[in-house]
């Protein structure tokens, strides 16, 4: 029985690869199919995996917070609607929550990547294969058997994507931030003192830079806009106090 392996990016791919070798050790009546090692050189690549989308009987779409929007992704998500029920069409949500998930790819089933998530997945492509699907009793042993095997490689891809975005983007420093802020309310203080709004209604981000300066209230020609300072503003404000040319309160 065929399972299309859907991915798009270099860690939806690696955990495809995972997922497609770990598939045939513990169901293997299945024939995963993975566009990178499946489709031949040469090949008329969307004449072959529109073919390999037509005998497709499961279809498994690997997810990040990444690629979830991805066009490629919903181009295979549709090809795999279109000629499978909803129930055999499931998404492998990587390295997100399904609440950050939104449609169409939220109508899909979805499974984490937990041990009880994924035995529900590898059920239901058991479910699909007919005289070919093993014995509960026995399908429970063999995943129990290669489960570890793939969560320590999920585990092992999962952290090695992480080190290397976090080393990609570098954490903004307090100074960085406080700068920002200095910045904005100079701003802020500037369109105040000329009398021109700065903003069309006061946001909450805009009551809080005036509570950061001081400020009695903070209106911007809005009468009755009065809202205490609340607590956290005070390390702020303090912060903003030591810097040379900080602002001052406006009475």
């Amino acid at each position: 029985m065929k399972v299309f392996i859907s991915w798009s990016g270099d860690l939806s791919k690696r955990v495809a690869e995972i997922f497609n070798s770990w598939l045939k050790c513990v169901l293997q009546g299945t024939e995963p199919f993975l566009s990178t090692e499946d489709i031949e050189k040469g090949s008329l690549w969307f004449s072959d995996l529109d073919d390999q989308l037509k005998d497709t009987q499961v279809g498994i779409i690997c997810l990040t917070r990444d690629n979830k929007a991805a066009p490629w992704i919903l181009f295979e998500a549709g090809s795999l609607a279109k000629g499978l029920k909803s129930s055999r069409v499931c998404t492998l949500l990587i390295d997100f929550q399904l609440s950050d998930l939104k449609p169409p790819l939220s109508q899909f089933n979805a499974t984490r990547p937990t041990k009880e998530d994924m035995l529900k997945l590898v059920e239901t492509i058991n479910s699909a294969m007919g005289e070919k699907a093993l014995r509960t009793e026995i399908l429970g042993v063999v995943f129990d058997k290669f489960w570890g095997d793939f969560k320590d490689k999920f585990d092992s891809v999962l952290k090695g994507s992480a080190d290397a975005a976090s080393s990609r983007i570098p954490r903004r420093t307090t100074e960085d931030m406080v700068e920002e802020i200095l910045e904005t309310v100079r701003s802020v203080q500037l369109h105040l003192l000329t009398g021109t709004p700065h903003f069309v209604s006061p946001p909450p981000q805009a009551e809080a830079l005036g509570h950061l300066v001081g400020l009695p209230h903070f209106d911007y020609g809005i009468p009755g806009s009065k809202v205490q300072p609340p607590p956290e503003i005070a390390e702020s404000r303090r912060i903003l106090a030591k810097k040379p040319g900080g602002v001052k309160p406006v009475s």
